[in-house]
C-alpha cells in the first residue's frame, strides 16, 4: 500500500484529535483523512440530502393543486372557444 504514517505538531487541520498523526500515500502523493472527518462530512451530506428531498415534496405536494387549477382553466377555455 506503500503507506507511511508521519507526525507533525502543527497539523491541527481538520479533526479533533490530538495525535497529529497522518497517513502519507506515496502513490497519490497525498495525506489521507482522518475517519473523523469522513464521517462528519458524510454527516453533512446525508443531512442535506435529506433537507432536499423534504423541499422537493413539499414542493411537489404545492404543485398538485395548482396543476388542477391550470386543467380546470384550459377546459373553461376550449369550452369558450368556438
Amino acid at each position: 500500500m506503500d503507506l507511511y504514517l508521519c507526525w507533525h505538531p502543527a497539523w491541527t487541520w481538520d479533526v479533533d484529535d490530538e495525535t497529529n498523526l497522518r497517513f502519507y500515500s506515496q502513490q497519490t502523493e497525498r495525506y489521507l483523512c482522518d475517519m473523523s472527518l469522513v464521517e462528519r462530512r458524510l454527516a453533512v451530506t446525508e443531512a442535506s440530502l435529506i433537507l432536499a428531498q423534504d423541499r422537493a415534496a413539499n414542493e411537489q405536494q404545492a404543485r398538485i393543486p395548482a396543476e388542477a387549477r391550470i386543467r380546470e382553466l384550459e377546459e373553461r377555455l376550449r369550452r369558450q372557444q368556438p
